[in-house]
């Protein structure tokens, strides 16, 4: 039988992170007790490289949960590109250009920027669309 990846990382940060609880009622039980400082920072540290070690597995368990958020690449722009878009914007005037970088202020997808910009679709429809993954296409009927 094969192990499930995603369950096993899960139990481990649930692990640690139980782990970690433990040492903080440890640590207030220590310093009710007027424990020494160097026991209250050792129990603080286990505490905290518990923490890191729930941290690390749920770093390794996100792309498998929640792709879309973990999983973003970027990449160098190329020179077409670059010389599209300083045409466009040097044909539309300030008005246009601050209702453009109020639309991505506002958390529109650069989809429907880039509509604008090129004129397959005016800014103002697509008020409504923000941004929530990259796979969303704006509602057609707004």
């Amino acid at each position: 039988m094969t192990p499930d990846v995603i369950t096993a990382m899960w139990s481990i940060a649930q692990r640690f992170l139980a782990q970690a609880s433990e040492f903080d009622e440890r640590l207030e039980t220590a310093v009710e007790l007027n424990a020494s400082s160097a026991d209250i920072l050792a129990l603080k540290s286990q505490a905290d490289q518990d923490r890191l070690r729930a941290l690390s597995a749920l770093q390794a368990l996100a792309p498998y949960v929640q792709p879309r958020l973990s999983a973003v690449e970027v990449s160098p722009v190329s020179r077409t590109t670059a010389q599209k878009f300083e045409a466009r914007v040097s044909e539309m005037d300030e008005a246009a250009i601050l209702e453009h970088l109020k639309l991505i202020a506002d958390g529109a997808s650069l989809e429907i920027v880039e509509d604008a910009v090129f004129d397959r679709g005016h800014p103002c429809q697509h008020r409504q669309a923000f941004l929530t993954s990259a796979a969303d296409e704006p509602d057609e009927n707004q």
